[in-house]
């Protein structure tokens, strides 16, 4: 796959989610990529995202975990079953 689109904008486009949703304008646009040894994420936080500053807010750092390890284990899921001999 040499596509350098991620995940988020191949496979749901139109997605509203909070954490990774394309169309969601307030959402935090997380992308996940396609890697050597599995999937990499962007996120860049925003000041607005503190819980204090400096220091990143809880519910967000849960976002970024639910939504990058959905994709990951979708992804996982997908490309063993693309794999696995069928007999």
């Amino acid at each position: 796959m040499n596509d350098k689109r991620s995940l988020q904008d191949i496979h749901a486009p139109k997605s509203i989610c909070f954490g990774c949703g394309p169309m969601n304008e307030n959402g935090l646009k997380i992308k996940s990529y396609k890697s050597k040894n599995g999937l990499k994420m962007n996120f860049h936080p925003k000041k607005e995202h503190q819980a204090f500053p400096g220091v990143l807010n809880g519910g967000i750092i849960g976002t970024l975990f639910d939504c990058h390890g959905n994709w990951t284990a979708a992804m996982s899921v997908s490309y063993t079953h693309l794999t696995l001999p069928t007999n």
